[in-house]
C-alpha cells in the first residue's frame, strides 16, 4: 500500500487490492458507490463481528455499496496467495467474494490514515468517493449504529 495524501484527516489511502474473485481494485478510486460502507477487521476471530453487520444491514439483499476490508500486515506474495485461497474456501457464498477486499499493508500506516485507534474491534466506516471517512462506528451491529451508518450513506433518509 502506498500512503498518499498524508496530513488529510481520516481517509482511505491509495491502495491496490484484489477481491476474492481476483478483480484488481485501485482504492479509493474503485469504491463501488458515492458513499460506500466499509467493514474493517483486523483478526480472523472478528469474522463473527463482521457478520453481525452484513446480516444486520441485510447487505447481500440490498443495493447498498459495501466492502468487507480485512487488514493484514503484508506477508509477501506467496502468503497472500495462501491467505486468499483460505478465505475463498471459508466463504461458501460466492456472492460475497466481490465484496471481500483484503488490504495487505502496514496496518499501523492504514490505522493512522483512517484514525483507527484499536484493532480489538471492527470498524464500520462510510467512505465518500475520495475515500474520506464521513461516518464511523465500532463494535457489533446494533439498530442505533446501523441507523447512523445508513443516514451517512443516504443523507436524505
Amino acid at each position: 500500500m502506498c500512503i498518499a495524501d498524508a496530513g488529510i484527516a481520516a481517509h482511505l489511502p491509495t491502495v491496490q487490492a484484489k477481491d476474492l474473485n481476483g478483480r484488481v481494485l485501485a482504492l479509493p478510486k474503485d469504491l463501488p458507490g458515492e458513499r460506500t460502507i466499509a467493514i474493517v477487521a483486523f483478526q480472523r476471530e472478528q469474522q463473527p463481528n463482521v457478520d453481525t453487520w452484513t446480516r444486520g444491514l441485510k447487505l447481500l439483499e440490498s443495493s447498498l455499496p459495501w466492502l468487507e476490508l480485512p487488514v493484514i500486515d503484508d506477508p509477501g506474495a506467496v502468503a497472500r496467495w495462501f491467505i486468499a485461497g483460505g478465505m475463498r474456501r471459508g466463504i461458501k457464498d460466492h456472492a460475497l467474494w466481490q465484496h471481500v477486499v483484503t488490504l495487505y499493508t502496514r496496518k499501523a500506516d492504514l490505522n493512522r490514515a483512517l484514525e483507527i485507534t484499536s484493532e480489538a474491534t471492527v470498524y464500520v466506516l462510510v467512505l465518500d468517493r475520495e475515500g474520506r471517512v464521513v461516518e464511523r462506528v465500532s463494535g457489533d451491529y446494533s439498530p442505533a449504529a446501523a441507523e447512523q451508518v445508513l443516514r451517512a450513506v443516504n443523507p436524505q433518509r
